[in-house]
């Protein structure tokens, strides 16, 4: 066990490896589940109460147009979708679903 890793856990009070498990990669296939995983990456921000747009550690802001960098190439999902505008909407749509079914399962375990 490196210096790191029992620094690290020794600051986040846990055990083991830093990196437990095996490293596990699944094959996107289709485009439609492109668009879905990329939609999902982007609104599982580390931080759950901001927005995509403001997250600092998401890409959401290179595929949105507000930032560049010439390692990131989100135009592979932008083309699929049509434009930047249809990708936001598309995001914000399940992100109103979301919010909608989140508040309807709320209401029922209250009742």
């Amino acid at each position: 066990m490196s210096g790191y890793v029992r620094y690290f856990n020794k600051r986040y009070n846990r055990v083991g490896s830093l990196f437990q498990g095996r490293y596990k990669a699944s094959l996107i296939d289709e485009e439609a589940y492109l668009w879905h995983i990329s939609r999902y990456i982007h609104l599982n921000s580390l931080d759950k109460k901001t927005e995509p747009e403001q997250d600092e550690h998401s890409s959401y802001q290179y595929y949105i147009g507000k930032k560049s960098a010439e390692w990131l190439h989100p135009e592979r999902i932008l083309e699929m979708h049509g434009s930047i505008k249809e990708y936001t909407d598309f995001v914000e749509d399940y992100r109103d679903r979301k919010e909608l079914l989140d508040e309807i399962k709320h209401q029922l375990a209250n009742h």
